[in-house]
């Protein structure tokens, strides 16, 4: 079985005092005209021998409860796959000196093939999927799933939602494209609401074909695969938030996924698609969900050993939701003016807010809640805001 295994995307959070941007060593920053939602600036690092740009940076956060430090660093595309990710790490780590205290806060891995074990094509896997015939292993029994499933069309797609509901409810979405009356299927998307791991399945070659080639991708899937057994599709796992433990099965060893550990790439992958892509093949003929063969999609003794096991840190599966409320509460506190009052007169203004700063920076980058700090947190604050002023 041909197969390559690559990390598509790559994000650092950090913090920094330093905010020298002229030059470092090998390097030059590239002001960009704008910033984002959360940060007021963003620039272009440039490196100064490929005359090119390699990275990201996002600094200066636009609201107050984030400590004035805060940096997120996200590496080119093309950087990743040709490995100079670790040289450019390796010297913004030196030049912002933030050493080991960083997170990563979004990591994306990614296995291209072309068919799955026994020749099991992609399109056909998610056709069963969709149909029910392979259903997503789960903690309990799947016999006691219900389903609800709203189709949307239009000229040139079909859009599937199939919402699963066990002890642990999840999410399919398949999207089918039509071609000349004929309609194939190009990406299955699985998300959880409790889960830290959202997985994707679909047809790298027609996605070049349909929003443009990257031509370094494009080497790579010559240089493997061969044209005429048919398209490259993709497996992705995209993994969100500092929360994300990788524990070594023989050893017991835990720890949070740090640089070093995306070497290990292809083992990374296999234990990812162990304990997060396993389907089962249901059977009218057999009611225990036990009892159901597992689709085998991948062949051990081609792709080699899963070592790890992947959890969060705080198990409590209602963790992200207590982090939610949290953060909802810190985002308002300093606005309740005697509750200020007397923590300021504690401790004093300044280190009082610093602290809460670097408390919601800390919550918002462990546990991968930039998108809802974005979109809930910071209206809801703005919302305080008016209802307080219009009393």
């Amino acid at each position: 079985m041909k197969f390559v295994d690559n990390i598509d995307w790559l994000q650092i959070s950090f913090s920094s005092d330093v905010n020298n941007y002229v030059t470092p060593a090998g390097y030059s920053y590239r002001p960009r005209p704008m910033g984002t939602k959360m940060f007021r600036d963003a620039y272009d690092i440039v490196d100064n021998n490929l005359r090119e740009v390699v990275a990201e940076l996002l600094t200066t956060p636009n609201e107050r409860m984030f400590e004035k430090n805060f940096k997120m660093l996200r590496l080119k595309n093309r950087y990743i796959y040709t490995k100079d990710y670790r040289r450019i790490f390796a010297d913004m780590q030196r030049h912002f000196g933030f050493g080991e205290n960083y997170s990563l806060c979004r990591v994306d891995l990614c296995r291209d093939f072309q068919k799955f074990k026994y020749g099991l094509l992609p399109e056909s896997f998610i056709k069963r999927v969709q149909n029910q015939e392979y259903f997503l292993k789960g903690k309990r029994r799947a016999t006691q799933k219900t389903v609800e499933r709203h189709t949307c069309e239009t000229e040139t797609k079909i859009i599937t939602t199939t919402i699963i509901r066990t002890s642990s409810k999840y999410k399919t979405t398949t999207y089918q494209k039509k071609y000349s009356g004929e309609v194939r299927p190009e990406t299955l998307y699985i998300s959880s609401g409790s889960n830290f791991i959202s997985k994707k399945l679909y047809n790298k070659s027609q996605e070049m074909r349909d929003k443009g080639v990257k031509t370094h991708i494009k080497a790579l899937h010559d240089s493997v695969f061969d044209e005429a057994d048919g398209d490259v599709w993709r497996l992705e796992f995209s993994l969100k938030g500092s929360t994300v433990n990788a524990i070594e099965k023989k050893t017991g060893e835990v720890g949070k996924l740090r640089i070093d550990d995306l070497d290990n790439i292809t083992e990374l992958l296999n234990s990812l698609i162990d304990q997060q892509f396993v389907f089962w093949k249901t059977s009218d003929l057999k009611n225990r969900s036990r009892d159901w063969e597992t689709v085998q999609l991948f062949d051990p003794s081609e792709v080699g050993a899963a070592p790890y096991e992947f959890r969060r840190i705080d198990y409590n599966s209602d963790s992200g939701r207590a982090e939610k409320i949290f953060l909802k509460k810190l985002a308002v506190i300093n606005l309740e003016q005697r509750t200020w009052e007397k923590v300021e007169e504690l401790f004093g203004r300044e280190e009082t807010s610093k602290f809460l700063s670097a408390v919601i920076q800390g919550r918002v980058a462990e546990y991968g809640l930039e998108k809802y700090f974005r979109e809930k947190v910071l209206p809801h604050r703005r919302a305080y805001v008016k209802n307080e002023r219009g009393r």
